[in-house]
C-alpha cells in the first residue's frame, strides 16, 4: 500500500488510462434512461441492482449499480466519490450526435476544450471530447 505523505508524485502518471468504471447510482432505471438512452451505450449485461454497459460491443465500459446507494441522490460535491470522468469519443460526427441526445433529454452541455461537459443525475461531471 502507497502512504501518501511519501509519495513521489502528485497525481496520477500522464496518460493513465482506466478500462471501465462502476458508479454508484439511486436508480437502475433512470441511470440507464441517461446512460443507454442519452447517451447510447448498450446494456450488455444485467443483474440483480446492476448495469452494464458499453461501446462497440465490449463486455463493459460503464456499469451503474444501487449495492450500497439504493434510492441515493446527487452526491454532495465535498464528499468523498467520483466527481468527474472522460469519455473520447471517434469522431465529430458522433460527438455532435450526442450532444443532441443529450439536449432532446433535457440534459444540459457546457463547452470544454474540445468538446463539452455534462452532469448525470447523481451529479458526476461527463467531459466528452474527440479521440486523438
Amino acid at each position: 500500500m502507497i502512504d501518501p505523505a511519501t509519495a513521489t508524485y502528485a497525481s496520477a502518471p500522464q496518460g493513465l488510462r482506466i478500462g471501465h468504471i462502476h458508479l454508484r447510482v439511486g436508480h437502475i432505471a433512470r441511470a440507464e434512461n441517461f446512460y443507454r438512452g442519452a447517451l447510447g451505450l448498450d446494456v450488455t449485461r444485467r443483474r440483480t441492482g446492476a448495469t452494464f454497459l458499453s461501446s462497440g460491443g465490449y463486455h463493459h465500459h460503464a456499469a451503474v449499480n444501487t449495492w450500497h446507494s439504493n434510492h441515493a441522490g446527487a452526491r454532495y460535491g465535498e464528499r468523498a466519490g467520483l466527481g468527474w470522468f472522460s469519455m473520447e469519443i471517434n469522431d465529430q460526427a458522433t460527438l455532435d450526435g450526442l450532444k443532441t441526445r443529450l439536449g432532446a433529454a433535457g440534459v444540459t452541455t457546457d463547452a470544454i476544450p474540445g468538446g463539452f461537459a455534462a452532469i448525470d443525475p447523481w451529479g458526476t461531471r461527463i467531459r466528452f471530447t474527440i479521440a486523438p
